[in-house]
């Protein structure tokens, strides 16, 4: 059993600063089996076409809106599905989601959202667009969708898109730069470290080193999901941890599994996908 992931890259150029791409999945697991969404440098929204289920944070269980996103997480969360499900979902770039909720996003960190709450002029048109959707699986259907989807966020966009164009040029420097040069991006902005860590809590919703740390974790955790034959000490020192000891501590702490019980057992949802 095993959940299809299909990307769709084309997005509209002047979304491109705010949108990596989108994506639909289908398929079912065991049922009642919970399974890990990791940490990710970046937030989701997410539109259930059909099936059930429910987010669990902790010992929290979230039912599932028509509607709604992850914040940024430092932690694992576990989705448990009920059968056959359907999503199509829109993948922001880090610092791309603020403009269409205009609220700081460290509110939202390791919770799940329903949009409706935050921003119900754009979360109503957008289920608008998603009630003719009969299945993710007609790939011409989904793909004039997407077009409409664009049409709605471009409207949204539109209010304040001038203003916000200086600080996600300050956010793309801070991302691209691996962390190496946070001092450095602060002079050439001409501001302060202390108010580009406001700006990055406020604008992508967590604090800049733990964003770093994700971002390495990600980037480490893709070789241990999808590729069993690189030795995991090659992993951990090929995505710059000290040592295994280190990569398997700091891998713990953000899906409570090591990097060994993650591959072994395949927890984490990625572990059960194919993607297209």
């Amino acid at each position: 059993m095993s959940i299809d992931m299909k990307f769709y890259n084309r997005v509209d150029p002047k979304l491109e600063n705010y949108i990596s791409h989108y994506w639909t999945t289908a398929g079912a697991l065991e049922a009642e089996k919970a399974y890990k969404i990791l940490p990710m440098d970046h937030i989701d929204l997410i539109m259930p076409i059909t099936g059930q289920y429910e987010h669990v944070y902790g010992t929290h269980v979230v039912d599932k809106s028509p509607l709604f996103f992850h914040g940024m997480r430092d932690t694992a969360i576990e989705v448990v599905r009920h059968g056959y499900v359907e999503c199509i979902g829109i993948t922001f770039k880090p610092w791309g989601f603020y403009p269409f909720i205009k609220k700081a996003l460290s509110q939202f960190q390791n919770k799940s959202v329903d949009l409706h709450l935050e921003n119900a002029l754009l979360a109503n048109e957008l289920v608008n667009v998603m009630r003719s959707i009969k299945s993710v699986q007609d790939n011409g259907k989904i793909e004039s969708k997407i077009v409409e989807i664009e049409g709605v966020l471009l409207r949204c966009l539109e209010e304040d898109y001038t203003e916000y164009q200086g600080t996600v040029q300050l956010l793309m420097d801070l991302c691209n730069s691996g962390g190496e040069d946070v001092e450095a991006i602060a002079k050439r902005h001409h501001i302060t470290i202390r108010t580009l860590e406001r700006m990055v809590n406020k604008y992508i919703g967590i604090n800049i080193r733990t964003f770093y740390k994700i971002r390495k974790f990600e980037e480490a955790s893709r070789a241990v999901l999808y590729d069993g034959n690189i030795n995991l000490t090659d992993i951990a020192y090929e995505s710059n941890y000290y040592d295994q000891a280190h990569f398997s501590k700091t891998f713990k702490k953000f899906t409570r599994d090591t990097p060994k019980q993650a591959r072994q057992n395949k927890t984490a949802l990625k572990s059960h996908m194919d993607f297209e």
